[in-house]
């Protein structure tokens, strides 16, 4: 079946199952979070095939020129990653801000190794970024 970039809705998030390294964020899917990402200024998606979502993205804008990536991920994505990468890099290439960050966990190669490939350069680490207190990486692309 094949996987569609959709405009993002809440209902989106609250459906998919988050693969492991992003499990810690299930608590805010169930509080006003999703409604929240769907607010923000910027552009937001989902990847969806069927029935099943397989991710949530955007760019949430924090002042002109300066915005968020985020990006939450369902467990067993499989090929559906090969779509939702090249659907990310159009975001990216097309987005109106000189600067664009991304806060990836410290300890999840995998987003480190995506984020750098998508043109990111590491800035620096943030200690106890997470909610439950985990060490974050900050990215940036920079035009």
């Amino acid at each position: 079946m094949k996987v569609e970039i959709v405009p993002y809705q809440p209902a989106h998030l609250r459906a998919m199952a988050l693969q492991p390294k992003q499990e810690f964020i299930g608590a805010w899917v169930n509080s006003d979070y999703p409604e929240a990402l769907a607010a923000a200024p910027g552009i937001s998606y989902s990847a969806v095939r069927g029935d099943e979502v397989l991710a949530c993205a955007g760019l949430a804008e924090q002042w002109t020129g300066r915005m968020l990536a985020w990006a939450l991920l369902a467990r067993g994505i499989g090929g559906g990653f090969v779509v939702i990468d090249r659907a990310v890099k159009r975001c990216l290439e097309a987005a109106p801000a000189r600067r664009i960050e991304a806060h990836v966990d410290a300890e999840f190669l995998p987003a480190q190794r995506w984020v750098e490939r998508l043109g990111f350069n590491r800035e620096g680490l943030m200690r106890a970024f997470s909610v439950d207190g985990r060490d974050f990486q900050l990215w940036a692309r920079v035009r």
